[in-house]
């Protein structure tokens, strides 16, 4: 039985700023069959400038710890993940590299593995022990802090989710987060200035696409692996994956969510979607949110208005925001 865990997340701070106005999605010329099934068109060059995209995101919140005795404790648990630099002030991530809950215990860990790694992987041990084997329970303090490539202050733009109620959010809507990062003198190379990296139209995407993903797996490091688009659809009927836009085969891990896939044509690499999750049991079973669905998105319920060329090759102006959470087990 595939189980499906939500997290939800704090609400949503509203920003002035817009996404680079140059930073478009482009459906390549003659690329009506999809993306190219291999990279011989590619330069090494082009995938590192790729990579450099990609960067380390860390969450961590302060929590109150406390015993059935009464017994309290103040410690800070952290968690991890990746998010693609879209220009020098917006990151895409998805939501739950970003979600710190307000309460964490031994069950709420039990029904969310993926979460349990994750914490267990970057923050205190201690702490983590107090809940797994203490039976302590803790209530956050205060919103998430949210860094990015060592860069702190870090604001989620949107979705909205202050109207969420327990024990799920009412916003069924694909699991991504745009972020805001500060102005400042720091040292990104985002999409905006990859000469041959671009937002690509998954639409496009068949079974049998060559795909890069590019991600920060265990926060051991900026790691990619290839492999091939599996199925882009018809492997969700009667299943509860609508948030979840094609399949695809490449090696990830926990951390790997929020980072970048890309798709190859004529040397170019194209933006198309986040790696998001994974069948726990399967083998290299792994889910992706297409950046077509987060624009749709943004243009359906967050009223944000999207520039459509009617030109030879389409294009879709990034006009300010986006965000939110799956993760997939087997039972």
């Amino acid at each position: 039985m595939t189980a499906i865990v939500m997290a939800c997340s704090s609400g949503c701070y509203l920003s002035s700023r817009s996404v680079n106005d140059g930073l478009d999605i482009n459906s390549p010329s003659g690329a009506d069959n999809g993306y190219e099934n291999n990279n011989i068109s590619l330069t090494e060059d082009v995938l590192h400038q790729a990579e450099r995209s990609v960067e380390l995101m860390t969450v961590s919140a302060v929590y109150l710890f406390t015993d059935s005795h009464g017994n309290e404790r103040v410690g800070t648990l952290t968690s991890g993940g990746s998010a693609t630099v879209l220009d020098k002030n917006s990151a895409i991530t998805n939501h739950h590299v970003i979600d710190m809950p307000d309460t964490v215990n031994s069950a709420y860990l039990d029904l969310d593995p993926v979460l349990s790694e994750s914490l267990n992987y970057f923050s205190d041990p201690e702490l983590m022990q107090l809940i797994i084997g203490g039976g302590y329970e803790a209530q956050r303090i205060g919103d998430p802090d949210i860094t990015l490539a060592g860069i702190r202050g870090i604001k989620v733009v949107c979705p909205d989710y202050s109207e969420e109620e327990e024990p799920g959010p009412p916003y069924e809507g694909p699991d991504y987060a745009l972020l805001d990062i500060p102005f400042g003198n720091h040292h990104l190379f985002p999409l905006s200035e990859n000469q041959n990296v671009f937002v690509g139209d998954s639409d496009l995407l068949r079974s049998g696409d060559f795909l890069y993903v590019v991600g920060f797996p265990f926060g051991l490091g900026r790691i990619t692996s290839e492999g091939i688009v599996s199925a882009t659809d018809g492997y969700a009927e009667g299943r509860e994956l609508r948030d979840f836009n094609f399949l695809f085969d490449n090696a990830i891990s926990p951390g790997n969510s929020g980072g970048a896939a890309f798709a190859v044509y004529e040397g170019n690499l194209y933006y198309i979607g986040i790696p998001t999750a994974y069948y726990r049991d399967g083998q290299n079973l792994n889910l992706a949110v297409s950046i077509n669905s987060i624009l749709e998105d943004i243009q359906d319920n967050h009223n944000i208005p999207l520039e459509i060329s009617s030109v030879s090759v389409p294009q879709i102006d990034f006009n300010n925001d986006y965000l939110y959470e799956y993760l997939i087990f087997e039972e």
